[in-house]
């Protein structure tokens, strides 16, 4: 039996429906808005009108609570528009209570998330952001006093890079920090900072273009910084308590200045550092080893301290390949180390070289 050939009309009544399937889809796609909360569409509204959005002022925590895909998709772009572009997202006060992933991706946008809850922990490992960087006075996990529900959370920013500046002052950690290979172009402000959980605040393999700043911290475990990159270092005022300091391997570009900061140890075997050295007020009552630290010679002249550092006071002091130290008096142990108290310019004597040399290179004095 011959069959009758399908007519164009036909052809084009079986094809419509599909059209109009690939036509609808990106258009919904592009402002999905039909499953936003009231509070989601009132943030949406107002970043869209170029402003910053404060959630501080209600009074229901549920009118703060944001979710978590919801803000993924208007960080990278998905709604975005020229105002956007422009002013970025700031978000000022929100809850989020799971954890917020904006992992692997870019952010083309300034980014502001201030004073925000990130109850279930925040993954933004290996996103760069194209411009600054903003988490400040935000909390990561929940008070031990108010939930034991942390578990396994992290605030994970491992390998992320930000190619302007990033603030995370007056942030509150009740979760592990892991910094460990991130790359800002800027400055990094970690200022008072309570860094509450129990394990070590990482931020191993960390490289900064711009000053790196920890002031006014608190820390309830080891700050690491080995293996770092950093421009200037500054670790001044500790709130409270005494710090545990890793700076293994650290390389610091310019300065490096350390004070006011009980030590309860610090290690800093084959640090270089290539400006000023300045430690004013620091007190270590743990272990010191500074093995084979290095201070460049034409641009350190001299490493600064008070007679506050109390060198010898260390329960264990190893010698460093820079200048050796010792623990049988304070007086020996700063002159030992190559270290002056602080005084307008250097003695003569000790401006022709940057560092001491090694025990085996130094010249006995004879016996009066």
């Amino acid at each position: 039996m011959r069959r009758c050939p399908i007519g164009l009309h036909q052809i084009l009544c079986l094809l419509s429906p599909i059209v109009l399937f690939v036509m609808i889809p990106p258009t919904l796609a592009a402002e999905d808005t039909a499953r936003l909360t009231p509070t989601e569409e009132f943030v949406l509204h107002e970043i869209k009108a170029g402003k910053e959005v404060d959630l501080s002022l209600r009074a229901h925590k549920d009118g703060r609570a944001l979710g978590e895909e919801f803000v993924e998709r208007l960080v990278t772009g998905e709604y975005s528009n020229a105002q956007i572009q422009r002013r970025g997202v700031r978000i000022n006060g929100a809850i989020f209570k799971h954890t917020l992933f904006v992992s692997s991706t870019v952010v083309p946008f300034r980014l502001w998330l201030t004073s925000c809850a990130f109850q279930g922990g925040v993954d933004f490992s290996y996103t760069q952001f194209l411009r600054e960087l903003s988490l400040e006075g935000s909390v990561f996990g929940t008070s031990p006093s108010q939930s034991a529900a942390n578990g396994d959370l992290e605030a994970f920013f491992a390998g992320m890079k930000v190619e302007g500046s990033a603030n995370f002052s007056g942030t509150v950690f009740y979760i592990p920090l892991d910094f460990t290979d991130s790359q800002i172009q800027d400055y990094l402000s970690f200022d008072k900072v309570n860094y509450e959980a129990g394990q070590l605040a990482d931020f191993q393999a960390l490289r900064v273009n711009g000053p790196a700043y920890f002031r006014g911290d608190r820390f309830a475990e080891k700050l690491r910084l080995n293996d770092a990159e950093l421009f200037d270092l500054v670790i001044e005022d500790l709130a409270s308590g005494s710090l545990d300091l890793d700076l293994n391997q650290t390389h610091i570009e310019r300065n490096t200045s350390v004070s006011n900061i009980p030590l309860s140890s610090w290690t800093g075997q084959f640090m270089v550092t290539k400006g000023e050295v300045r430690l004013d007020g620091v007190t270590p009552s743990g272990p010191v080893d500074l093995t084979y630290a290095h201070a460049n010679q034409a641009a350190s002249p001299y490493i600064v301290a008070t007679p506050s550092y109390a060198v010898a006071e260390a329960a264990a002091v190893r010698s460093m390949a820079v200048c050796s130290m010792t623990q049988r008096s304070s007086q020996s142990a700063i002159h030992g180390m190559g270290i002056i108290r602080r005084q307008a310019r250097p003695p003569t004597r000790n401006r022709q070289s940057t560092s001491c040399p090694l025990p085996s290179q130094r010249k006995r004095r004879p016996p009066p």
